[in-house]
């Protein structure tokens, strides 16, 4: 939308406020990531800043694995407004002597924003953003993953619902009031 999404509201919420409620009966701390400090967060979690602003989400995980004491982090886009904390625990569960786990699409497409990556895939993130290889798609080609069939998850449609556009958000406030 060419725009920070994170203060929209969806149902009555902004998207980050949204994020956090979801995330934090699972993970504390709960990192945001931010282009630069200071950076306006909700209570209770801690802004980070990009090390390497410029690159898209793979800074963020790689600020966010950096700053981890826990052998890993469950990556969220702020743009996902539907976001369960069951689904979170669930790719949690299933990590297991992989490097990250990742929904798959019936259609083959991979979600890597809401997906858990342990510390190990830090050299890889490091190593990516030094040569200037931002995508996500790169990152999980370097990694050990494993990949969860979006049949795994309860609703993976509203769940892994991404506001781009004002038609999408249009539609998920609507949602929202439904729900």
């Amino acid at each position: 939308m060419g725009h920070d999404k994170s203060g929209m509201k969806i149902g009555g919420k902004p998207m980050l406020q949204r994020a956090v409620d979801a995330l934090r009966e699972n993970f504390s701390p709960v990192f945001i990531s931010v282009r630069s400090l200071p950076a306006n967060v909700p209570e209770g979690t801690v802004a980070l800043a990009d090390l390497v602003p410029g690159c898209g989400p793979i800074s963020g995980l790689h600020a966010a694995l950096s700053a981890t004491d826990s052998g890993a982090v469950f990556l969220c886009a702020v743009d996902l407004p539907f976001i369960r904390p069951d689904a979170a625990r669930y790719l949690c569960s299933r990590i297991g002597d992989f490097d990250a786990c990742v929904i798959r699409r019936e259609n083959g497409y991979t979600e890597p924003l809401f997906a858990v990556y342990k510390k190990s895939c830090l050299t890889a993130a490091t190593s990516m953003i030094e040569n200037h290889e931002y995508r996500m798609s790169a990152l999980l080609d370097a990694c050990n993953v494993l990949y969860i069939s979006e049949l795994e998850i309860n609703d993976p449609d509203t769940l892994l619902m991404n506001v781009n556009t004002p038609q999408e958000y249009l539609h998920a406030s609507e949602l929202a009031e439904r729900k």
